[in-house]
This record gives C-alpha cells, structure tokens and sequence, in this order.
C-alpha cells in the first residue's frame, strides 16, 4: 500500500461498490410487484435491469481515455454522482420515467467501474492487486445480498418507488464522500518497470483483451439470468413465497463474500491466475443445474451456494490480469477494463430479454435456464487461451525466454 491514506481510499472503494451492488439488483425482487401494478409483461419489465448494463457499455472503454484528460478521481466523482439516479423514481411515475433513472444509472456505473481498476493499481501493488480486487466484490456482493434480503420487506414500508429512492439516496451520499475525500495515487510503476508504454489503440488489437472480455460475458450472462428471473421462477413454478423466493436467489450475492476472498486470497498465494478461472469455467453450469431442475428448497439452496462461490470465485482473479500485463498505465488498465464490461454488458443486457422471451414464447422457464448455463463454459474456453501473468507463472517462464540468464 502507499502510504496511510490508502486506508481512507479503499474504505471508500468498498462503499461505493455496495452501493452499486445495491443499486444494481434492487429491481429483480420488485419483477412481480412492477408487472402487476404497471401491466407490463416479462420482457417489458426485465428491462429495468437489462437496461443498466447496455448503457454502461456505452463509458466503460471511452472511461479511461476520459480519465486521461481529467483525472481519475473527477471522473469516478462523475459516475459516483450518476449511480444517485435511484433518486428520480419518486417524481418519475411511469415505466419510460423509470427506465431514464436506470439509464442514467448505468451509464454512471460505466465511469465508475473500470476507474475502480485505476484507483486500485495507483494505490497498491503486487499481492495486494488481487485481494484488493476480491474485497471490492466482497463488498459488491454485500450489496447484491441486501437487495434480495431487504427490498421487498422495505416494499412494504416505503413502497417499491420509495426504496428504489432509498437505494439512491445512499449513493448519493457515497458521491459525496468520494468528491470530498477521494484523491489521485502515485501511478503504479508497472508500465515504467516493463519497458514501453502500451496505447489504448495497441491494447484494443490485442487478442488477450478479447479473450479477457468473453471469459466474463458468459458467466454474466449467466448470473444476470439467474439472478433476474429466478425469483419469479420459485414463485410461480414452485410456488415459493416472493419473499423467500427472492431471499434464496439473494444467496448467489451472500456467496459472494466467501467466493470473492478465497478466490482473491488462493491466487494471492499460490502465485498463478489461469488455474482460478478454468476450475469455475468447468464447473459452475453443471452445479447450476440444481437450482431449477429440481422442485426441492434443500437442492436449490446448496446449488445456489455452490454455484455462487464460483461465479464469485474468478472475476476478482481475471480484473488481475489486466492489471499485470507489461506497460499499462492506470487509464490504459482502465480501457481494458471497460473493454472487458462492455462486451460483457451486451451480453447481460440481451441475456434476461433473451430468457423472458424464450419463457413468454415457450411457456417454460427451462429453454433460457439452459441456454446460459452452456454460455457460461465461455470462462473456461477463454482461460485456455489468456497468458499466465501471476508472479509465479512469470518465473517460470523466465528462464525459457532467457535460456543463457545467469551464465557468465
């Protein structure tokens, strides 16, 4: 870490990611509450939560060429202050209204999203990338948990405006924390300790950035799925109280804390990435089979667990990556990043619309179920692909490009 001040950056990191995850999932719980009080079917309504990551596509790459011109830290404020647009769904009644604050919302999580790569790489180093990045999605993870668990008693209370309204307020004043005391790190010397700088334009031939980006979209897809209909799916198909139902699916985020921290910490230690992205790659759509083949709460609730440790268990290993290929400077780190969300926010995007419609057409829930659990085997063809950048795959592969190193 770089000095003490790091302590207050990373305590603001981790805060505005649970108010992201907060934020982000609000709407899934509240699917048959919206349909039935604005008689809107399925894929109408799945726009609420497909919206947000289509219109973060939109900043994610373009954020880090912002960033270059403006700093870090001025245009993460700008995301931050953007994610508060929860706020508008108490003087925007209509769908169309609501739709607009969960645009808004999305294009702020595309400034702030990849930045939070950034931040991380101009303040930390080495083992400290990994475990930052599984903390972040600790904290995440906390606030996807909190939307499943709480929305739909606080529904009750405030209305499902009102904690829409709630949900941004909170952002709101992570914003303001962020303008307050948010600051610019001393630039990672990474770029200067691996020779020649890379550009955005060279990042964005590479095929490294792509694989990268398909390793994520189809686990996200996947997840955006699961988590979006899943809900609705105990309800109506096994009859499950909305309340529990959105409770057990809130379980794949609760996931997250554990999922996040031993993936982060695992490959902190043994020094490799690859390895953490194949083993979930191969195993979590054969897990995910429990969680809607089989009408038994027991089944569904250790499928949900299983699979949700290892949708949590990569993401803080591959957003590593980036972090230590040669001659990335922190905005360039970002580009990748967006680069990364930004194909994979297309596929979460046409992923609950492909499902609601696959559901609305067929009758069946199952045709989308098992159309992304295929999709999420794109971790494991990808991971196949990436080079090994942990510090103990690059030893290793030191000697074998240096066969004459430490001959006289």
């Amino acid at each position: 870490m770089i000095g003490s001040y790091g302590y207050v950056i990373a305590a603001l990191l981790m805060l505005l990611q649970v108010g992201l995850g907060l934020n982000f999932m609000a709407v899934t719980p509240l699917f048959p509450i919206v349909m039935e009080e604005l008689k809107i079917d399925r894929a109408t309504v799945s726009l609420l939560f497909s919206v947000v990551p289509i219109a973060q596509a939109l900043f994610t790459v373009p954020a880090g060429m912002i960033a270059t011109r403006f700093g870090v830290a001025r245009t993460l404020a700008v995301g931050a202050v953007a994610m508060s647009a929860g706020l508008l769904s108490l003087f925007i009644p209509s769908f169309e209204g609501l739709l607009v604050s969960r645009v808004i919302f999305g294009l702020g999580t595309g400034l702030l999203v990849p930045l939070l790569s950034s931040v991380v790489v101009q303040w930390f180093r080495g083992g400290a990338l990994p475990v930052m990045n599984g903390l972040g999605l600790v904290f995440g993870s906390i606030g996807v948990s909190s939307a499943f668990f709480i929305t739909v008693p606080l529904s009750e209370l405030l209305g499902w405006r009102g904690v829409l309204a709630a949900y941004g307020g909170y952002a709101g004043v992570m914003a303001i924390a962020w303008i307050l005391l948010g600051r610019e790190g001393r630039a990672h010397q990474h770029s200067q300790e691996a020779g020649q700088p890379v550009g955005v334009l060279d990042v964005l031939r590479r095929p490294t950035t792509y694989w990268l980006a398909l390793a994520f979209s189809g686990p996200i897809a996947y997840y955006d799925v699961l988590v979006a209909w899943l809900p609705t799916y105990y309800n109506q198909v096994f009859a499950m109280d909305l309340a529990q139902a959105a409770a057990i699916t809130g379980l794949l985020g609760l996931t997250g804390i554990p999922g996040s921290l031993s993936g982060s910490l695992l490959s902190a230690r043994v020094g490799l990435r690859r390895p953490f992205l194949m083993v979930p790659g191969a195993c979590m759509g054969l897990v995910g089979l429990g969680t809607f083949l089989v009408d038994a709460t027991w089944v569904n609730v250790s499928a949900i667990l299983l699979v949700g440790l290892l949708l949590w268990a990569y993401p803080p290993v591959l957003f590593t990556i980036p972090m230590e290929l040669p001659g990335l400077s922190p905005p360039v780190v970002a580009v990748v990043g967006g680069m990364i969300l930004t194909l994979a926010g297309v596929a979460a995007f046409f992923a609950p619309l492909v499902a609601g419609f696959l559901t609305d057409t067929t009758g069946s829930y199952l045709p989308g179920f098992l159309l992304f659990t295929v999709c999420s085997l794109s971790l494991l063809v990808a991971a196949l692909k990436l080079p090994e950048t942990g510090p103990r795959g690059r030893r290793e592969a030191a000697p074998a490009a240096d066969p004459g190193a430490g001959q006289g």
